[in-house]
């Protein structure tokens, strides 16, 4: 038995809890939601998110600073307090 990560739909109210919580503090920030495609296209290994050079995403969901190294990935977007750590820094 193995757990599947969460779809990206079930980390969707986490991430948006999270926006919601610290909107006071996020003036600065942008958050951009991006769609990668249906599956097929997101599994292929020459999918662009896969292989852009600041990308390189290896799991839907992905949530990521833009332009640093941080970021989180599949179970990780439905945990608010990580999503809530990942944004506050």
């Amino acid at each position: 038995f193995s757990a599947r990560p969460p779809s990206p739909s079930a980390a969707e109210p986490v991430i948006h809890k999270a926006l919601d919580d610290l909107a006071d503090s996020l003036t600065d920030a942008t958050f951009v939601h991006v769609g990668v495609g249906e599956r097929p296209v997101w599994k292929d290994p020459e999918c662009p998110f896969r292989t852009h050079p600041e990308l390189r995403l290896t799991a839907v969901p992905t949530l990521c600073l833009w332009g640093t190294p941080k970021r989180l990935v599949e179970a990780q977007c439905a945990d608010v307090d990580m999503v809530q750590m990942l944004l506050e820094d």
